[in-house]
């Protein structure tokens, strides 16, 4: 008892501690930017500056939308403060212990300047003014302009997207939760595009800081070890040289990949899907296009003077994304098709089986007998082609859809009989005669003809049930008749006709508003 009290009488640590190494993590950088410190803690960070750049270029190319990256102004602003931290500390380690050779300001600067600039400070030099140029000219200038562009046609449609989620509101075509769900995304996106405005100024900033920073290490390293550590003037400016260009260009990639993260971020728009779907299922649905494309290169590769071998290898790659890309684009259209198909029909059985749908109640139902349903399976889809048919002239006629018909095998009922139901109940009923044909005789005599004079169901009319064998006689003598489908349609024909108030629901009336001009129904609405 006392164990549990004591457990109990603990503060529970917190579920999440996120938010606490997250704001550790903005202090700790802003710590770096008047705090020295050591080498093996700037390669780690510098390290980790490269590694977060990769990932923020991978999320953007994988999100669906640019509003699913939301945070990018944040993240964004986040890096760029922990690479000028870094590029600060760099350059106290440069400026202090410069001196000591190019591992004075750790490994990872090292490394990159002689990975990149081969030994000879003059090509790193010229390497990092060119990406310099690239990211601040190019890059960054683009995706800032896109942003601008963006945020001020986001703002501008503001009013008009929110006028047409009230219309689409009263007139019921969407629901309150997914009117309040449109205007949260609505109001997303206005903040995200005008964040990404701001934080495209970020970026730009970063380049210029970037380069004014490297020339300050240059010049004022050399200048140390000039006057500072008694180094003579080519010594001074081999090694500063070397470390504040690495500084720079370990700082700068981190800064372009970022800025390539941002201009592809900004110019996805509202293009649907990840960045290699949106760009490669755009591309490649034009084989037509791509087919040119792969004859100009072969044209190119038989010029003289010029090499055949990569033209021809990329005009056979294009060719062959031309053939293929279409291929698997049908065969996924089919699959789509296909898995709609399936899901469609489980969807079907899965309502047929449910207990409510054998609660519903058909409109319009056919109960056919055991032995008549036998006659008539062969001819099913005649049956059904006739019904739809006799729909479409009820619906050119009255001005509205008549239900469709069910169709059920009953063997409660006569064998020979079929009944009609509307709503549930029974409104006509009748026992037919099996592999027999009836004459319309109306006020004629009976034929010279084996039969039985019955009365025909829909209409009351005298009439003349003979052997089907007998057609032919009959046609001889010029007399209509009917076989037993025809009979079961126009006695149903007669029925459903006869019925009409009871089958016009309120939902055929709506349906009927519906398909009326604007005004017509805004007339319907007033009244």
């Amino acid at each position: 008892m006392a164990l549990t009290e004591t457990i109990a009488g603990k503060k529970a640590p917190p579920k999440n501690a996120r938010d606490i190494f997250f704001a550790m993590g903005i202090i700790v950088i802003l710590a770096v930017l008047f705090l020295p410190i050591p080498a093996f803690l700037i390669d780690l960070g510098l390290a980790f500056s490269i590694a977060l750049s990769v990932l923020i270029l991978m999320v953007a190319l994988w999100i669906q939308r640019p509003l699913d990256f939301s945070a990018f102004p944040t993240v964004l602003l986040i890096a760029t403060m922990l690479r000028l931290s870094l590029n600060i500390a760099t350059t106290r380690m440069i400026l202090s212990h410069g001196d000591q050779g190019t591992h004075a300001a750790g490994f990872v600067i090292s490394g990159f300047s002689k990975l990149v600039m081969s030994g000879d400070f003059v090509i790193g030099l010229i390497v990092f003014v060119i990406l310099i140029i690239v990211n601040f000219i190019v890059i960054t200038k683009g995706a800032t302009r896109i942003a601008e562009v963006g945020a001020r046609f986001t703002l501008d449609a503001i009013p008009g997207k929110q006028m047409s989620i009230d219309a689409d509101l009263s007139a019921g075509m969407i629901d309150d939760k997914t009117a309040q769900l449109r205007r949260r995304e609505l109001e997303e996106e206005s903040s995200f595009f005008g964040s990404m405005d701001g934080a495209s100024k970020f970026v730009r900033g970063d380049a210029i800081a970037g380069l004014i920073v490297t020339a300050i290490n240059i010049i004022g390293g050399i200048i140390i070890g000039y006057f500072r550590h008694d180094m003579d003037l080519g010594s001074a400016a081999d090694v500063f040289v070397k470390l504040s260009v690495g500084d720079g260009l370990v700082t700068q990639i981190p800064a372009l990949i970022v800025s390539l993260a941002a201009g592809l971020l900004v110019s996805k728009g509202g293009t649907r899907g990840s960045t290699n779907q949106a760009v490669f299922g755009q591309l490649g649905a034009h084989p037509r296009a791509l087919y040119v494309a792969s004859a100009l290169l072969v044209l190119l590769g038989l010029m003289p003077g010029l090499p055949m071998l990569p033209f021809s290898f990329l005009a056979c790659a294009m060719a062959a994304v031309a053939y293929i890309v279409p291929m698997q684009n049908r065969r996924r259209i089919a699959e789509d098709e296909a898995e709609a198909q399936q899901q469609e029909l489980t969807k079907q059985e899965e309502e047929r089986d449910s207990v409510k749908e054998s609660l519903k109640t058909a409109e319009i139902e056919l109960l056919i007998g055991k032995q008549l349903s036998t006659k008539l399976l062969a001819s099913h889809q005649e049956l059904a082609f006739r019904m739809a048919k006799m729909r479409k002239k009820f619906a050119q006629q009255y001005g509205f859809v008549v239900p469709e018909v069910r169709v059920t095998d009953d063997y409660t009922i006569p064998a020979k009989s079929y009944q009609i139901k509307i709503h549930g109940t029974v409104v006509a009923e009748h026992q037919l005669r099996v592999g027999e044909i009836m004459v319309l005789l109306g006020h004629r005599d009976l034929p010279d003809i084996p039969g039985e004079e019955v009365r025909e169901p829909a209409f009351g009319m005298r009439a003349y049930s003979v052997p089907e064998m007998f057609a032919e006689d009959l046609k001889r003598e010029q007399l209509a008749f009917a076989d037993n489908m025809s009979v079961l349609l126009t006695h149903l024909s007669e029925v459903i006709r006869n019925n009409l108030p009871q089958l016009l629901s309120y939902k055929d009336m709506k349906a009927l508003i519906e398909r009326q001009d604007p005004e017509y129904r805004k007339l319907a609405d007033e009244i």
